[in-house]
């Protein structure tokens, strides 16, 4: 049983003839120029009988309802997965990131072209295949967790690097993907310039090295897995000084080391043969708890349905609150999101719709004093329920619920974390306490 595979991408950088709101940080942060392109990067793969498309946007995120449900639709025949690389130097595409609370940061006329593109980007791939070789190999040497910085405790990286190549007859490549854990935010919330941020760097750096196409798909990047934390300064190999902290140099460096590690990895790849493709999708309802998305989604700024008992509940009512006076709110309980696993013989993909802690994927989950919940039972680790001798964590896959945060470190009220003086960062962007055991129990029942 031998594999076709194909790759496309297309632009997605959004012009500047109006305002852009930058997603990721503070709100009002609109975009100034271009420093680099941001793309659709899309791979195609089917061994005959099934047909995935793997999509990865250099964007902050996309909701599932409405924008993954509607191109789903249109390509019924092909498995399709949408991911993000939480890209905080791009176009707001969740709506969070306007020019106050209230006023959203998403542009219609732009979210018309990204879903036009994305559509081009799915056809011209699946039009591309051809004949291919497919190989698998992974690296955890530490310089890859010295790249990546842990803004809460307990202190968990996942530096796994994961690559999946397809080469047609001859060798050359027809798409490289890769799979690391690093938030795309080298250059801080001071920037203003629109860039693709460091996996722009890899991706550009493995295409003329290997030809083909490139797709650079994020992980575990919970906790806060972010290069603006590292605990010790890059080292730039072309002067052998530390590189300027916040600056497109780190990101350069960044992004150019952890592309030369995969270079050095592919020299002892696995090939995959006669693998049969195996994917499974499970929707799921998390409950909304998040007051404040509650208050967005009734004010019209999250534009996402809410769900009550299975179905969609448009009730909304007024709450009154310190910070904003009465305000309109959603009375429905739930989001509906999705999870899901994809197998191509030894490589397994589990598929995660928001940004998961790292302990929640590879074990080390503690109970630290000031937590909310200090007795709640651990969720189950990802990667031991995995089978799979190459595990792949795609984060922000075909949804971005938030942080998925493990129930025993919760902290919404004080004594704060670990006898902090101030309160964890997390929380204001995850869905509830509760989103972590659901999103864990329903990967281990599909696994």
């Amino acid at each position: 049983m031998g594999f076709l595979a194909g790759f496309s991408k297309e632009d997605i950088t959004p012009s500047l003839d109006k305002k852009v709101y930058l997603a990721g940080f503070g709100r009002n942060r609109t975009a100034e120029d271009a420093h680099d392109r941001l793309w659709a990067r899309c791979l195609s793969l089917s061994n005959g009988k099934t047909t995935v498309v793997l999509v990865s946007l250099d964007l902050i995120g996309l909701f599932y309802e409405p924008y993954v449900l509607k191109l789903r639709r249109e390509f019924e025949n092909t498995v399709l997965i949408i991911a993000s690389t939480h890209n905080h130097n791009g176009p707001d595409t969740l709506g969070l990131w306007g020019p106050d609370v209230f006023t959203s940061g998403l542009d219609s006329d732009y979210m018309s072209l990204l879903i036009s593109r994305i559509r081009l980007c799915i056809g011209r791939a699946l039009g591309s295949m051809k004949r291919a070789r497919l190989f698998v190999t992974m690296d955890e040497r530490e310089e890859l967790m010295d790249m990546q910085g842990d803004g809460r405790p307990p202190i968990v990286k996942d530096p796994t690097l994961n690559i999946l190549r397809a080469v047609d007859s001859t060798g050359e490549g027809i798409f490289t993907l890769i799979q690391w854990s690093n938030h795309p935010e080298t250059l801080g919330g001071s920037n203003r310039l629109i860039t693709a941020d460091f996996p722009g760097v890899i991706c550009d750096k493995i295409e003329g090295e290997v030809g083909g196409g490139a797709v650079y798909v994020n992980g575990a990047i919970g906790g806060l897995l972010s290069p603006l934390d590292l605990e010790k300064p890059l080292i730039d190999l072309e002067t052998s000084g530390k590189v300027e902290h916040k600056t497109f140099r780190e990101m350069e460096v960044l992004g150019l080391r952890v592309a030369d590690i995969a270079l050095e990895t592919f020299e002892r790849a696995e090939e995959v043969k006669n693998a049969s493709i195996n994917v499974k999708f499970k929707n799921i309802f998390i409950p909304l708890r998040n007051r404040l998305f509650r208050i967005l989604a009734g004010t019209g700024v999250l534009k996402r349905p809410v769900y009550t008992g299975g179905e969609v509940d448009i009730r909304t009512g007024y709450l009154n609150t310190s910070e904003f006076g009465y305000v309109k709110t959603v009375l429905g309980e739930d989001i509906l999101s999705e999870v899901g696993v994809f197998n191509i013989g030894p490589v397994q993909i589990a598929l995660i719709p928001g940004e998961i802690y790292p302990e929640l994927v590879n074990g080390g989950l503690v109970r630290l004093p000031g937590a909310d919940f200090p007795e709640a039972p651990f969720e189950p680790i990802i990667r031991h329920s995995m089978s799979g001798k190459y595990k792949f964590i795609i984060g922000l896959a075909d949804d971005e619920i938030g942080y998925i945060i493990p129930m025993c470190e919760w902290d919404e009220e004080p004594p704060w974390l670990n006898n902090s003086s101030e309160p964890p960062y997390g929380e204001v962007n995850s869905l509830g306490y509760d989103t972590a055991r659901i999103v864990c129990e329903s990967i281990l029942s599909i696994v």
